[in-house]
């Protein structure tokens, strides 16, 4: 039985993460979340070349430490990247005794959590993978799917407008109820999504309408 999986949207900005091996796994994670914005520590007696090309990221920060416990306890997720199993095993069990997320890049199905292939459009943001593992077919679907989601760009921006638009809960329900549907899509794709609001809802504003 496959494990099931739950994805959670992380304000990256917040994101504390520590990175402990400093071989081409860590780099690409640090890559990863660094340009996503997170603050990213990486711990390691030695740095692959391509480290050189992070120096330029504020929130990256290199270390020779050697492992301890305390250096997860100021940060939400561990990545775990070295080439010494044992150390591994012993990163894990520290992780799981303190209730850390961590990515074991080394093995991958005794890691709690995987990170997904993510896309965007100018109003959405979606992530993605294969339930087997095939990253280039993760990417591949996703470039498809962000291709596609972009039809739909301005009917998001649209909802999204009209539903700030009211602070009446029951009201708010009610209208999103309403042009949450392939027909007022249509509509809406017509050139008529406001119209329709305003002939059901007096148009965009909502709170001085019956």
């Amino acid at each position: 039985m496959n494990d099931e999986l739950s994805f959670i949207s992380v304000k990256s900005n917040k994101l504390k993460v520590i990175i402990i091996g400093g071989g081409k796994a860590g780099f690409i994670k640090a890559k990863s979340f660094l340009n996503k914005g997170a603050c990213v520590k990486v711990t390691s007696q030695e740095f692959c070349s391509e480290f050189k090309s992070l120096l330029e990221y504020e929130r990256l920060s290199l270390s020779s430490e050697i492992y301890s416990e305390s250096l997860i306890n100021q940060c939400h997720i561990v990545v775990i990247a070295t080439s010494d199993k044992n150390l591994n095993d012993t990163i894990r069990n520290h992780c799981e005794k303190t209730y850390k997320i961590y990515i074991d890049t080394t093995e991958v199905d005794k890691s709690l959590c995987i990170t997904p292939t993510m896309g965007e459009s100018k109003n959405i943001v979606f992530a993605l993978h294969t339930k087997g593992k095939s990253p280039k077919t993760s990417v591949f679907v996703r470039d498809i799917m962000s291709e596609n989601l972009m039809k739909y760009d301005d009917y998001v921006e649209f909802s999204l407008k009209v539903r700030n638009s009211i602070d009446d809960m029951k009201k708010k329900i009610e209208v999103m109820n309403f042009i949450s549907t392939k027909d007022f899509l249509y509509f809406f794709n017509k050139g008529y999504g406001e119209k329709i609001l305003k002939l059901f809802y007096g148009g965009l504003s909502l709170e001085d309408s019956n």
